[in-house]
């Protein structure tokens, strides 16, 4: 694939689960905490400044279980109100 492009959608989730499968140590380190590292920032400047807009560059591989994060600590955050 060529790497100027962002790879399709179904070629990232296919490369994640391989290497979650082959390598669940390094996924762990490299996607799942990382995921949640920066999804816990954006939360963080979310709760400071919840009147602005947000723009944050990730990686492809990162999108969407960082999307499905922050709409966790969202319901979290409705539950505590």
């Amino acid at each position: 694939f060529d790497l100027r492009t962002v790879p399709s959608e179904e070629l990232i989730a296919t490369l994640i689960a391989t290497v979650k499968d082959r390598y669940p140590n390094v996924y762990r380190v490299l996607v799942e905490e990382r995921n949640d590292y920066m999804a816990r920032k954006l939360n963080l400047l979310q709760q400071h400044f919840p009147e602005d807009k947000i723009f944050a560059i990730v990686g492809a591989g990162h999108v969407t279980e960082m999307i499905e994060l922050l709409k966790k600590y969202d319901e979290e955050k409705e539950k505590k109100v």
